[in-house]
Order: structure tokens, then sequence, then C-alpha cells
């Protein structure tokens, strides 16, 4: 019991600390970020970069097998198995908090990226419907210049070595134009539990506890290029859902490859229809007459992919993991990632440049 009131006392210490640091983000910013999280996120980037799988994925798999085998021997135990099982539960939720926060989630409460963008987060709804119509007029231009056919589909080859590259590259290209603190880049990997992640209805996620960026390798390639440069962003320390999204589609748009910046503009154009669908429908339908059918190919392809894997599990995983997002200073859930319409409409708005060509 005297180990497990530790914990507790490590972890109210902890959250005494994140309290502090929240009232004030530059203080994250400077504390955490520049003094901790950057050189440790460099170590961890060179213990396990050179590894061509996931270490996180098979450490995880470890993890969980020694906890069961920990809570059946407790389940066996004939004297205080209740209080022993307590014990276990609270000792293991202490760890988890304290170890996630101190590698990872406190970059939750560093500068948001609409401040380091010097834009809002505010928008009228003819705002969202000009830049979704300057998204549209982008996505069918690129969608031809690639295919010279607007009922043909653009097709990306599934190569995720030159994702990491042209992520890479285009992350040190905005290194240059912003001050936005990137170094220390990794490869995103591909995920050892693909399949089990294409169930639980997610693209790939960042291991806090290895700094390694997963892909789920099992989506329509045409999405990968996109998810690789988001889970990146996770690894630089970007916390937020929206942010990463941000990140994403300014390193894809900002590639020399038309097919890249296709992906980059049809994953943004994706988020502003859904959200013109949901405040003014009869517009949403006008935009979506005006997509070249090879366009809505693209859009319908990764569609059909999650419907087909759809079920209760990535119900459940989506509200708890929405729920996890609420704890961690991201108050909107999984509509989160959503927000990202918020950062586009109005970096459209402030710089009038979603064309980097």
């Amino acid at each position: 019991m005297r180990l497990v009131l530790k914990y507790l006392f490590s972890l109210l210490f902890l959250y005494l600390i994140l309290y502090l640091l929240k009232s004030k983000a530059t203080w994250v910013d400077t504390i955490y970020v520049k003094l901790f999280y950057n050189p440790y996120n460099a170590f961890l980037t060179k213990l396990f970069g050179w590894i061509s799988f996931s270490a996180g994925d098979i450490i995880y798999f470890v993890v969980i097998c020694y906890l069961l085998y920990r809570f059946i021997r407790i389940m066996r135990l004939k004297e205080k198995k209740g209080i022993k099982i307590i014990q276990f539960i609270i000792a293991g939720i202490c760890i988890f908090l304290m170890t996630f926060n101190i590698s990872w989630a406190i970059n939750n409460y560093r500068t948001p990226l609409d401040k380091e963008l010097r834009i809002e987060l505010v928008y009228t709804q003819d705002e969202l419907l000009a830049t979704t119509q300057k998204l549209i007029g982008l996505t069918n231009a690129y969608q031809y210049e690639i295919t010279h056919d607007s009922l043909q589909k653009v097709i990306i080859e599934k190569d995720l070595d030159y994702f990491n590259e042209i992520s890479r590259n285009g992350y040190h290209k905005m290194a240059t134009e912003t001050d936005l603190p990137i170094q220390n880049i990794a490869s995103a990997k591909p995920s050892l539990f693909s399949y089990v992640l294409t169930k639980m209805g997610f693209s790939g996620y960042f291991n806090p506890f290895t700094h390694e960026a997963q892909v789920n390798d099992l989506i329509p390639a045409i999405g990968l290029p996109v998810t690789t440069a988001h889970e990146i962003a996770h690894q630089l320390g970007i916390a937020k859902e929206s942010e990463a999204n941000m990140l994403a589609f300014l390193v894809m748009t900002r590639q020399d490859n038309n097919t890249f910046r296709y992906a980059g503009y049809l994953y943004a154009l994706k988020y502003c229809l859904k959200e013109v669908s949901n405040i003014n429908e009869e517009k949403f339908l006008h935009f979506h007459q005006q997509l070249h059918p090879g366009v809505k190919e693209n859009i319908l392809e990764t569609e059909l992919f999650w419907e087909k894997h759809k079920n209760y599990s990535s119900k459940f995983f989506k509200v708890f993991y929405g729920n996890f997002l609420k704890i961690n200073n991201q108050k909107d859930g999984m509509y989160s990632y959503n927000r990202f319409v918020d950062l586009i409409v109005n970096y459209d708005k402030k710089y009038h440049n979603l064309d980097q060509s």
C-alpha cells in the first residue's frame, strides 16, 4: 500500500505542475519543449529510428501480456485478492499517466498553432464556402493535370519510404518559412497492428513512449502520404489533432510532385465539404456536383474502405479516444480533427495562398 501511495502522491505532484504550466503556454514552450522534449525526442529517435519495424508495437504487446499474467496471478490468490487488484489497477494507471504526460502529452499545452501562424479560429459561413470553392478548383485542376481525364481517379503507388522522404522534405521546407520548431524528424513505420487499427477505425497512431509514428498501411494509398505527415507532426511534438492535420496539409501542398499536392488538397476538401454539409445541405450538393468524377472516385474509394470495416469496436474505440482527447486539453474530442477547418479557412483568409505553386 505504501508503494501505491507513493504513486498517487507522484501523480498528484505531476498534475500540480501541469496546472501551473497550463496557466502560461510560453512556460511549456521554454521549460518542457526546449529543455526536455526536444533532446528527449532526439534520443528516442536515435534509439528506435534505425529499426525498420515498430518497436513500440512489440513493447505494447509484451506489456499487455505481462499485465494479463500479473492479473491472473492476483486472481489466483486466496487472501486479500480485492485489495491486490485495487493496488494493481491504481499503480498501473499512475505509472501510465506519469509516463505518458512526461514523455509527450504536456505538448497539449504548448503555444497553439493558430498563434504560431498568427491567424484566428473563427470564420463566417461565407468564408467557409469561399475556401471550399477554392479547394474544389485546386483539387479538380490537379486531378486533371495528373490524369488528363476528369473521369479517372488519381492513383498513388504505396511506397512508405517515399512518403517519408517527401514528408521530411516538406517539413524542412516549412522550417525555413515559419518559426515552428521542426527538428529530429523520424520516419513513420507500418504498424504491426494495421488490421486491428482498421477495425478500430484509425489510419495511424503515434506511440508517446517510443516516439514512433505508425501508419495503417492497409488504408487506400491516396490517404497514406497525408497520414504519414500527420503522424510525423505528432512525433515533432504537435499534440492536437487539428494542428497535425494542418501541418500535414501544408507539407503535402509544398511538394513539387503534383500527385502529393492533390492528396493534400483532397484531404482538406473532404473536411470542408463535411462542414458545409452540416450547415448548408443545398450548398453541399451544389459543391459536390462541381467535383470531377475522378475526384469523386477517390473520395468514394476511401469511404467504401471504412464502411466495409465499420463495426461496433470502431464506434467504441472512437468514443473512448474522443474522451481521452478531452482529458488531454482537446475539448472537442474526436471532433478535434475537424477543427482543422478552423485553421485552413483562417489561413486562407489571412495569407490567400492555399496554392503553394
